[in-house]
Parts: C-alpha cells; structure tokens; sequence
C-alpha cells in the first residue's frame, strides 16, 4: 500500500505507509531535540524530553534499516547502525558514568545523526525538479555534512565547557 504524495510536497513521488509512519516518528526527536537545545542547551536523558527523544530517535533509526528507497544497503543505513549503537552507549553511561561528559558527546552525536538524515532526503528532493544533490552519497552533500560536523564539535564544546563551569 503506498500514499500518494503531492508533486510540490516534500517526497516528489509516493511513499509508503511504512516510510511515512518512519518520517513522522524520526522528524519528533528532530523538533524536540531543536527545543531542548534551545531552552536548555543540552539533552538530559534521564528528563521525560531527553527519553523521548531518545526513544522516538531510536524506533527512527531502527525503522530506517528497512527503508530501501535508493536500492540496497546503503549510507543511510551504516549512518543509522553508528547511531544505534551511539543510543545504546549514551543509555549506559548515563547509567554509570559519573560525569556528564559521555552523556553530552553520545547525545549531541545522535542529533548530528539525525540531521545527517534530514540534510540528505531533504537535498536529494528539493528543490523538486533539479535536486541540490542526485544521490545520498553525491560529492555536493560532502561540504554540507563538514558544516554540520564542526556545527556539532563547537556544540560538544560549548556543553562540556558550560557544564564544567556551572558544576
């Protein structure tokens, strides 16, 4: 069963059931992570916020190795295994790490990874008649994801500073 999507909206062609339900789950702790940055300037995972977003992160992730638009196994794929595993290892520590310093790293990449998400599907669709990228793994989107990397480095610093300077 697939939806038929719009010519002008975000997916140019159809989509099915099963990748929509994975776009709405994955795009919530895209929204809420954007707020927890900026009200709070972290993401706690032991707040009802943090294991939201922790929780919604997790289902997008694991909805995505099943999501074969482009093909086989693909960028996206590897790219949602790491963030599992980042999930999985920010989880642990915040169970037994004493300081905040693992939970602030493994937090902040899993944002990174969302965003590598978003910045992909949404560059290889729009705009709809000549996409800014042709593929997930097209050499345009190399400098978008360099931005996005120092975006997160200067964000894991500026989280470790603040928390060092307040506790």
């Amino acid at each position: 069963m697939t939806l038929a999507v719009p010519a002008a909206a975000f997916v140019p062609s159809h989509i099915t059931t099963f990748g929509a339900i994975h776009t709405v789950i994955g795009m919530a702790p895209v929204v809420i992570g954007l707020i927890l940055y900026l009200t709070r300037g972290t993401i706690r995972l032991k707040t009802t916020w943090g294991g939201i977003y922790w929780v919604t992160a997790l289902i997008g992730a694991i909805t995505a190795l099943f999501i074969f638009h482009h093909g086989g196994f693909g960028p996206g794929h590897a790219v949602s295994l790491v963030m599992i595993v980042d999930l999985i290892v920010w989880a642990a520590a915040v169970r037994i790490a004493k300081t905040r310093t693992i939970e602030i790293v493994t937090g902040s990449l899993s944002y990174f990874f969302l965003w590598f998400f978003v910045t992909t599907e949404t560059l290889t669709r729009v705009p709809v008649a000549h996409p800014f990228a042709p593929a997930p793994d097209a050499a345009q989107l190399i400098p978008v994801r360099l931005v996005m990397l120092v975006l997160v480095a200067a964000g894991i610093w500026w989280q470790i500073r603040r928390e060092r300077q307040s506790g």
